[in-house]
């Protein structure tokens, strides 16, 4: 689940999609190159680069938010301990996570709220 509450872009921007992935609403992608075509891939925490937004199967482009933004979600990971106010990372398996899948680890922003009873969460996405 991605819904985007407000962002400096007016619109995502689309990449061909790693055929290899099956994307999800919500899942964080990092760019890449298959067969010189620059391409959206599962972000393993190295890179990351943007929210999925939708998947266009007919076509093989996946719709990426981008830049500063904030948006609610439920793609991230049950077993970390999230509050209001917590930095944010990628875990190798491209959700949210408050650990740091390594130790020189982007974050990508914060925590701003926390709803449903802890299944969703707000991001400020930096």
């Amino acid at each position: 689940m991605f819904r985007l509450i407000e962002s400096i872009c007016t619109k995502p921007i689309r990449f061909i999609g790693d055929k290899s992935i099956n994307f999800n609403l919500g899942m964080i992608v990092q760019l890449t190159e298959i067969d010189k075509n620059v391409c959206c891939t599962l972000s393993d925490g190295s890179r990351p680069f943007g929210v999925v937004e939708r998947v266009d199967d007919k076509n093989g482009l996946v719709s990426i938010w981008f830049d500063s933004m904030v948006f609610r979600t439920d793609n991230f990971e049950i077993s970390d301990n999230y509050k209001s106010g917590n930095a944010l990372f990628v875990s190798k398996n491209g959700k949210l996570s408050t650990e740091k899948p390594f130790t020189n680890a982007i974050m990508i922003g914060h925590i701003i709220s926390i709803f449903e009873n802890n299944t969703i969460i707000e991001v400020n996405w930096i």
